[in-house]
């Protein structure tokens, strides 16, 4: 994906500017594909019984976790 090309202006939470900032942010992650992060519980931290899909269901959650705070 470009994130280039889905770049939103995010101007830095001020705190008078909260519900601004929270429209921002609510929609360049919709653009990522990664407002699932807002919504959705983090997953439980797999263990060695846990299943690929668990285990690739945490790590991505990880790493858009991640990204989506360098965005905030």
């Amino acid at each position: 994906m470009d994130f280039q090309n889905c770049a939103v202006k995010v101007d830095p939470l001020t705190g008078p500017n909260y519900s601004t900032w929270k429209r921002q942010i609510t929609l360049q992650l919709g653009l990522l594909e990664f407002n699932f992060i807002l919504t959705e519980a983090k997953p439980i931290v797999p263990t060695a019984e846990s299943t690929d899909v668990e285990k690739a269901t945490f790590k991505k959650w990880e790493k858009v976790n991640k990204l989506c705070m360098m965005v905030m």
